[in-house]
């Protein structure tokens, strides 16, 4: 499962919490200050998330090589938004 923007993880770690696990869990985000927070995150639910910081317009992804993208968009500077919706843009 791939998060383009995962912002602080919760996404991710959420994903890797339910059953079955997931063989692998990617999030991408620019902005350091929010891998670092999704990764404090992800250590503290022992999920193990692969964080990048890649550019989302152009993922250096195989085709095919996710079964599912899944991310609440970036709209501005909002980050943990509760009301903010759950938004799955492709599943295999």
């Amino acid at each position: 499962m791939l998060d383009p923007f995962c912002g602080a993880g919760t996404i991710l770690v959420e994903r890797g919490l339910t059953l079955p696990p997931p063989a692998l869990l990617l999030g991408n985000d620019t902005n350091a200050d929010a891998r670092a927070a999704a990764h404090a995150n992800a250590s503290a639910a022992r999920v193990k998330v692969a964080l990048h910081d890649w550019d989302a317009r152009a993922l250096p992804l195989a085709a095919a090589s996710v079964d599912a993208v899944i991310t609440n968009p970036p709209f501005g500077r909002r980050h943990g938004d509760p009301a903010a919706p759950c938004t799955v843009l492709w599943r295999r």
